[in-house]
């Protein structure tokens, strides 16, 4: 489950960098870590 998690996340990131270099938005992975925080919690 973790390693899912880890996995998942490196690849949101580097997504996330790559749309950053063409569109100019807050990052998706700042909001994802907000998703898993409240799953979380």
């Amino acid at each position: 489950m973790i390693n899912k998690l880890v996995t998942l996340f490196s690849v949101i990131i580097l997504v996330s960098c790559f749309t950053n270099t063409s569109k100019n938005k807050p990052l998706p992975e700042y909001y994802m870590i907000k998703n898993i925080d409240s799953i979380n919690n």
